[in-house]
């Protein structure tokens, strides 16, 4: 789709995209890195590219094609806790002294200590009851660390914490925070008002994407129970759907305008997968894996595990709307239409 001047229009903000190259189709394209202006000199960055030297290359570019540099970044806000979109944290605190921020909820998965092998076995756990066999569990959660290890370095304990409703002023536009759960429990969104005349603009992040829709990803908690990924999201899209906004700033791909229409389309493609999904459920019931491999038979190791989010957050509507249930008899967790 040729560029509808949102790049143009988000600038008068003191505002810029800066796409960086990842190795992941499923994300639908390069993440983007968005920097603003800060009062007094500098610039802030939502979000910071994967930590590979392709992507540092593109964010060090693309800071220098508007005369700054990673010394130039006086403040880093990641989004949420996925390393497409804090690999780079770190490198960038490291040469510039920046303060970095994120919401509580996702703060385990970017700073502080490793706690992967604290996590696994309740992620092991919950996926062998879903009804995934011992090897492919192995490829999934050996995948998963690897990606952490590959693609980001942790930041220090000592990040400072996003949280909803707070005020951020830069140079030539004000931000509200807004914790949008879903994606990952922790994304946060960030609304940015003129000083004047201007766009209003949402710095979407993956809460909300124009041609791709955010997979509800698997996420066992602290305390044992299952993140209801799906209808997290759509309790946050409903939020959003409530906003004026001139543009959306999305994680992948260009600004787009009319955020009601892209939530309608989600909401109508949503509709359908919950049939879909529904209709592959048989009388004698079926495990998240089993629905996995009916509705989609090309899945790999690893997009297992994205798929069985997919597939689950979809349970989580169909069980909220009364149309299916969930029985965990004899440890494997299965679902019964109603």
């Amino acid at each position: 789709m040729p560029e509808r001047g949102g790049d143009a229009a988000i600038a008068a903000l003191g505002v810029y995209r800066i796409p960086i190259p990842i190795p992941f189709p499923q994300a639908g394209g390069p993440v983007n890195v968005v920097a603003v202006e800060e009062e007094g000199g500098g610039i802030a960055l939502f979000d910071a590219g994967l930590g590979t030297p392709e992507a540092e290359a593109a964010l060090r570019a693309g800071l220098a094609a508007r005369g700054f540099s990673f010394a130039d970044v006086r403040r880093l806000f990641v989004t949420h806790g996925h390393v497409d979109h804090f690999g780079l944290a770190e490198t960038i605190r490291e040469a510039s002294g920046a303060r970095v921020f994120v919401h509580a909820a996702d703060r385990w998965k970017v700073a502080g200590p490793p706690t992967w092998a604290e996590r696994a076995p309740r992620t092991r756990a919950f996926l062998e009851s879903a009804g995934a066999d011992a090897a492919a569990v192995e490829v999934m959660l050996r995948v998963g660390e690897s990606q952490e290890q590959r693609f980001a370095r942790r930041l220090p304990e000592t990040v400072g914490a996003l949280r909803e409703g707070l005020r951020i002023s830069f140079a030539k536009c004000e931000a509200e925070i807004l914790h949008m759960p879903g994606h990952t429990p922790g994304l946060v969104c960030a609304r940015l008002a003129p000083r004047g005349a201007g766009p209003r603009v949402l710095v979407a992040d993956d809460h909300l994407l124009e041609k791709v829709s955010p997979n509800p990803i698997l996420e066992i908690l602290a305390d044992g129970t299952r993140f209801r990924a799906l209808p997290a999201y759509f309790a946050s899209l409903a939020r959003v759907e409530r906003m004026e906004f001139d543009w959306v700033i999305p994680g992948h791909g260009a600004p787009f305008p009319q955020h009601r229409a892209v939530i309608a389309s989600l909401r109508a493609f949503y509709a359908r997968r919950m049939d879909k999904v529904l209709a592959q459920i048989p009388d004698a019931g079926a495990t998240p894996v089993e629905l996995v491999r009916a509705v989609f038979p090309q899945a790999r190791p690893f997009d297992l595990f994205l798929m069985i989010g997919e597939i689950l957050g979809n349970l989580d509507l169909l069980e909220d709307e009364g149309r299916v249930r969930s029985t965990p008899g004899d440890g494997v967790l299965r679902y019964l239409r109603t």
